[in-house]
């Protein structure tokens, strides 16, 4: 079984076919389970990365990150909404508009909305896209800047947890180094396929192991590190397992042709395959 919690961040891992992408897509609900089920809370918002950036080549930049802020401005626009309802509203009805607004502004809170604009900046020069002209066309994009204003329309929409595939690919060192900073304080939870050893070991606090024979999952605490570390010792412990069950076959293979020579000493011992 696969568990996500509320602020973890789990580094998936496996030989390239095992299915660590499949997982991603089965967790955002872009794939159906052949079997089992998926159960997300009530209410969650995921940010789904593939590795082939979907962001369309129609839009400009700036829609595409108006779009991606989208949400947080329609709770925005409804606290205001309902700011104006509880000025002139009657006492019966006044306590219901109370308790949405409460709801509302807490959603709008969590999710860094009244950050919003310095959030933006913020993204996109830790991405490397403080330069680009919000009127550009995406189709004029080369695709590591493609790829960027994908990542950064989804870390805009901040929301309640990321499932991202390869989120290194098309970032330079300076990029890396933000996006392991953001990651690391990111309030959300986060499930990341990445083959950046050093990547995993400064966001991750579990790594997930995809077996490429029987898609099996298993779970490790902790980073990529401690991951090699604990699959050395399982190596080890079956390497001594391994050579302990040789030396037993052997002592048996010595006994059965002891024995052969004590019942019958003239004639040849056995082969070990007929023992």
């Amino acid at each position: 079984a696969f568990t996500l919690e509320p602020g973890e961040r789990v580094g998936i891992v496996g030989a390239n076919g095992s299915g660590k992408s499949t997982l991603l897509r089965l967790l955002a609900g872009i794939m159906s389970p052949d079997r089992g089920t998926i159960v997300c809370a009530s209410h969650l918002e995921l940010g789904y990365l593939p590795q082939s950036m979907l962001v369309d080549s129609d839009k400009i930049v700036g829609g595409v990150l108006a779009e991606a802020a989208g949400a947080l401005r329609e709770l925005e626009g409804r606290m205001r909404t309902l700011e104006a309802a509880m000025a002139s509203a009657g006492e019966a009805a006044l306590p219901a508009f109370l308790a949405e607004y409460g709801d509302v502004t807490a959603r709008f809170e969590a999710r860094g909305g009244y950050a919003l604009d310095h959030r933006i900046d913020m993204v996109l020069a830790g991405l490397g896209l403080s330069a680009l002209a919000r009127d550009r066309s995406v189709a004029s994009l080369s695709g590591g800047e493609r790829a960027r204003v994908s990542l950064a329309a989804l870390l805009l929409r901040q929301p309640d947890a990321l499932l991202l595939d390869e989120p290194t690919n098309h970032l330079d060192a300076s990029a890396l180094e933000w996006l392991e900073g953001y990651l690391a304080g990111y309030p959300g939870a986060a499930a990341i396929v990445s083959h950046d050893r050093r990547f995993l070991n400064r966001t991750v606090t579990a790594i997930v192991e995809v077996d490429d024979a029987s898609h099996e999952l298993r779970r490790f605490t902790g980073d990529y590190d401690a991951y090699a570390e604990a699959k050395r010792t399982e190596r080890v412990r079956w390497e001594e397992r391994y050579a302990r069950q040789q030396e037993e076959i052997e002592g048996l293979r010595q006994r059965v042709r002891e024995a052969a020579r004590s019942v019958a000493p003239h004639r040849r011992p056995p082969k070990d395959s007929f023992a």
